[in-house]
């Protein structure tokens, strides 16, 4: 690899991460208001006799766990990518 494609590649890897933070500072964001509107639903539902309720707060929290599950992994894709830019 020449070094002008060193540099296009260590600019790719510098933008890569930007934009893969950006994405995981949106989804946290995300996230939180999701919790927030989460938490008010599941205390307005409280407990059912069809435990329905139990249903759909195991849902509520899979998926809350799964979106700061997407953060971090973009967090740590941001990191990969910025480590390799360093190291090339």
């Amino acid at each position: 690899m020449g070094g002008s494609e060193v540099q296009q590649l260590k600019g790719s890897l510098s933008a890569f991460a930007k934009s893969t933070d950006r994405a995981a500072q949106n989804l946290m964001a995300q996230s939180k208001d999701f919790e927030r509107s989460a938490q008010q639903l599941l205390s307005l539902i409280g407990g059912s006799s069809t435990g329905k309720d139990r249903e759909v707060a195991s849902s509520i929290r899979t998926a809350s766990r799964a979106v700061r599950e997407a953060a971090q992994a973009l967090n740590q894709a941001s990191r990969t990518a910025r480590n390799y830019g360093s190291s090339i």
